[in-house]
């Protein structure tokens, strides 16, 4: 005979995990980025399936991921990333993947570092 939890006996309805959307970290307030670097951001999450109503939106001038009680599965970051870690590639970090890429408005005038990232995306985000 089956053993039967008090688990399921107790809780008989049928529990669902939704995951916490792709977080991308700035390192300055929303209020505070400008126009055409939310534009730029906004066409970075267009081009992996996102819109900006679709993200979570974090404020850490220095990444720190230790502090956060809800880890979530994908994050982008556009601050430096701390020591002995590199930008333009996905690092994991538990269940957590990210990405660090320089600032906004230095990504609105450097092609070379907007290519890097678009590939580095395209394996966080592929399909």
């Amino acid at each position: 005979m089956e053993e039967v939890s008090i688990f399921k006996t107790i809780y008989s309805e049928e529990i669902y995990s939704i995951p916490s959307p792709v977080t991308v970290v700035l390192g300055k307030p929303w209020n505070e980025v400008k126009e055409n670097d939310q534009q730029l951001l906004s066409k970075i999450l267009q081009a992996v399936r996102l819109s900006l109503d679709a993200v979570r939106f974090i404020h850490q001038p220095h990444f720190d991921l230790s502090a956060w009680s809800e880890k979530p599965q994908r994050m982008i970051a556009f601050v430096p990333p701390p020591k002995g870690l590199s930008a333009y590639e996905v690092i994991q970090t538990g269940e957590t993947s990210v990405i660090f890429s320089d600032p906004l408005e230095f990504l609105n005038t450097d092609d070379a570092a907007k290519r890097k990232l678009w590939n580095t995306l395209k394996t966080l985000f592929p399909g």
